[in-house]
């Protein structure tokens, strides 16, 4: 279904699965035209970017383009129009899985699928300390499309490190981690008949998560599947790891004029690594990141119209602290279950260096508290922090301060760093706002 704001007013579409069913997006799909209007759907005439769902449909869905949707991708064009596919996936077939545990002493346990069925985690909806190996079985010839039911294993932390699960395919040194995926929807299609899933649960006492339950169905494996055997080493060749050599931060002319920096593309090839820094007194922050695979193998590496490309700014972990500095390499290949479970050639990053304190006295830059309210800050710029920033210090009161607006300019907001919550759990309390 195309949706667009273009020729009706914030046009909606409902969808509606049966009862126990629910709503699983397999495509979500923004499209730039040249009319700069709503068309049928076309990859081959309109720049297009394949994203992940943005919201959790359950049975009934109502979606809404209000027409606002940028694209990287397409020169940071409007997308004129949202195309969604979906299928309605049953939540009450058979359980294929028991409620035991399973073993923990390097052996498998088998989860035979004849054509579809439901997997839960043992003792779901609660976690349980784990770590050993379902292998999942069809029929010969056959593959297994896995939908996410629920996948809640880290408290909505995408950073998949003391629990999670892993699907591994016969001969790959790597699998595909997965820890929190809230939305129902396709996230992998096996390359054969068999499957592991690695189920490593070490901390059982994270709130708000649940296990994993996920409802598998069988296919015959088409004819042009492209996904299965061994990469050649032209995809996959062998890697030497050294140590990277840590980026050092730059100066800049005139410290007494620090404003946001324009914002940096960069294509990240397989086995390729970004490796940059922001001057002194900057921050780095990954504004838009995703996966692409090459539309033709004779394409150079980097994102060219008609290369299919999947949202990745949600998966990656590194380079989200209070850091001039960036170091992410590509160097474990990623499969995209959104592109046809190809492996993506390339990772594409844009970025941008933001301020995140004066280095001198000079500076025009402007350092406030968020809770001394005795003024409204009417700067064009500056940094707003929690009492006593970069250390923790404990509130009563809400604080409130006022931002006055600037004529003819839009207020745009960073977060440089955050971390007001217990259990280590550290993000990008520092906040940079500039009038543009």
């Amino acid at each position: 279904m195309n949706i667009s704001n273009k020729n009706y007013l914030d046009e909606s579409y409902t969808i509606e699965c049966p009862n126990d069913y629910v709503i699983a997006v397999t495509t979500n799909i923004f499209g730039v035209t040249s009319s700069d209007q709503c068309e049928p759907h076309d990859a081959s005439k309109h720049c297009v970017a394949t994203t992940e769902p943005l919201f959790l449909c359950r049975q009934t869905c109502v979606y809404l383009y209000t027409g606002n949707q940028m694209i990287p991708s397409c020169n940071n064009q409007i997308a004129a129009y949202q195309y969604v596919e979906y299928q309605c996936i049953p939540t009450q077939t058979s359980l294929v899985s028991t409620n035991t545990p399973c073993l923990n002493d390097g052996s498998k346990t088998i989860i035979q699928i004849d054509r579809n069925g439901r997997f839960q985690s043992y003792n779901y909806p609660n976690l349980k300390q784990m770590n050993c190996t379902y292998r999942f079985k069809t029929k010969p010839g056959h593959i297994m499309n896995i939908y996410a039911l629920d996948i809640s294993l880290n408290n909505y932390i995408s950073d998949c490190q003391l629990n999670k699960m892993t699907f591994i395919e016969d001969g790959d040194n790597q699998g595909l981690d997965f820890c929190e995926q809230r939305t129902h929807g396709l996230i992998y299609s096996s390359c054969s008949n068999e499957l592991d899933l690695h189920y490593s649960i070490y901390d059982d006492l994270q709130p708000f998560s649940y296990g994993v339950e996920l409802y598998i169905e069988s296919q015959a494996r088409p004819l042009d599947w492209a996904c299965g055997g061994v990469l050649s080493t032209a995809i996959n060749p062998t890697t030497t790891r050294i140590t990277p050599t840590t980026p050092k931060a730059t100066s800049i002319t005139s410290v007494s004029l620090m404003s946001v920096l324009d914002p940096v593309e960069y294509d990240i090839c397989y086995n390729d690594t970004l490796n940059q820094a922001c001057p002194y007194g900057y921050t780095f922050i990954i504004l838009d990141a995703y996966y692409g695979v090459k539309g033709q193998s004779s394409n150079k590496c980097g994102f060219v119209q008609g290369d299919c490309v999947q949202e990745a700014t949600s998966t990656i972990t590194q380079c989200h602290t209070d850091s001039p500095n960036c170091y992410l390499p590509y160097s474990t290949k990623r499969r995209l279950a959104y592109c046809s479970d190809n492996y993506a050639d390339y990772l594409h990053i844009t970025y941008q260096c933001v301020p995140s304190y004066p280095i001198s006295s000079s500076s025009s830059l402007v350092v406030y508290d968020i809770c001394n309210t005795n003024d409204r800050i009417t700067d064009i710029n500056g940094v707003i922090t929690s009492p006593s920033y970069p250390n923790y210090q404990q509130t009563n009161n809400e604080c409130r301060r006022e931002i006055l607006g600037i004529q003819d300019r839009a207020l745009k907001i960073w977060l440089n760093e955050m971390a007001v919550s217990s259990g280590g759990q550290r993000s990008l309390d520092g906040m940079y706002f500039p009038g543009e």
